[in-house]
């Protein structure tokens, strides 16, 4: 069973052996994250899952629960969140990881009816972010953390798999209506597994009304 993400010591050892590849079949799969030689296939919540497929979701976020029905509880071969067990039935919240990665494991016993829902918020604020200045541009594949304190005026991305900022999902959009600062800064999550995939954030200098007025420079 792998050892719980929430301990601190794990932190510096857990990220530095993640390497983030992306599928060929763009459009179908996000990126692939690879963990103790398992992939495990990127989503953002909430998700849905059951029945009688095998999967392996990673989710990074905050707040995370799930819920079970009742045919979860014995036709569930393997149920783990983070290594713990949780073949149950009915809500259940999850504990939380101190890099905020869940890693979602579900073998069925069978075709069954099975149904997991987990849900949470989507978060990237506690991975390790790049300070950009704006403006700034992103083009191909990876997968990149960025913050910027300064106010964003508008975004544009195309040909992108995820485009998160201040949890808010921004994925292939052209748009001036940006979210709230969290703590004076804009947390920016870029994955994309295209070569023609671009981010450009945009900034508009604030012209000092004040010193204009008074003929100053």
């Amino acid at each position: 069973m792998r050892e719980s993400r929430g301990v601190k010591s794990m932190r510096l050892r857990i990220i530095p052996r993640m390497m983030m590849v992306f599928s060929a079949l763009h459009g179908f799969l996000f990126g692939i994250i690879n963990d103790n030689g398992n992939n495990y296939t990127e989503k953002l919540l909430s998700q849905t899952f059951g029945g009688a497929n095998t999967i392996r979701y990673v989710v990074m976020g905050s707040n995370i629960s799930l819920t079970a029905n009742n045919s979860a509880n014995g036709n569930s071969a393997v149920f783990e969140i983070n290594g713990i067990s949780y073949i149950n039935s009915g809500p259940v919240s999850v504990p939380g990881s101190e890099d905020d990665r869940y890693y979602i494991h579900f073998v069925p016993k069978g075709n069954n009816g099975a149904k997991i829902t987990i849900s949470g918020t989507n978060d990237w604020t506690s991975q390790e972010y790049s300070s950009i200045c704006l403006p700034f541009t992103k083009n191909g594949p990876g997968s990149y953390f960025y913050v910027s304190s300064a106010e964003i005026d508008s975004v544009a991305s195309s040909n992108v798999d995820f485009l998160l900022i201040n949890n808010s999902d921004y994925t292939n959009q052209n748009t001036r209506e940006l979210p709230q600062p969290i703590n004076g800064n804009y947390y920016i999550y870029y994955a994309a597994s295209s070569f023609a995939a671009q981010l450009d954030l945009f900034w508009t200098p604030k012209l000092n009304v004040k010193v204009l007025l008074e003929g100053g420079f």
